[in-house]
């Protein structure tokens, strides 16, 4: 099973109603998505305090081998540990990165 399957189901059933209202409510999307690698993108991401939250909180997952956001595009690059992750590793860690962003955006 490939990650990016998994990644591109996202378009179709992305995630869970929960997750996918915060992404709705983030506008959060899915730029490009390869095994072991994804690239996510969010216009409100394009603050230099919440890349650089989103840089060292993300890469503390214990799936994400590297991560790297950058606030000029609002895109978050996501290294794995491992070539393929399933689709519920996928949606703990989409959890995972939309609660980081919410925090930093709040603070």
């Amino acid at each position: 099973m490939s990650m990016l399957p998994t990644v591109i189901g996202l378009g179709a059933s992305f995630i869970a109603p929960k997750i996918m209202s915060q992404f709705r409510d983030q506008k959060i999307k899915v730029i490009h998505a390869m095994p072991g690698r994804l690239r996510i993108q969010c216009d409100s991401w394009k603050h230099r305090i919440i890349a650089k939250t989103l840089t060292e909180e993300v890469k503390k997952h214990p799936l994400i081998l590297t991560s790297k956001a950058s606030e000029l595009t609002g895109s978050l690059v996501l290294q794995f540990v491992v070539p393929h992750i399933n689709q519920e590793e996928l949606d703990e860690l989409m959890s995972y990165i939309v609660q980081i962003a919410s925090n930093a955006i709040l603070n």
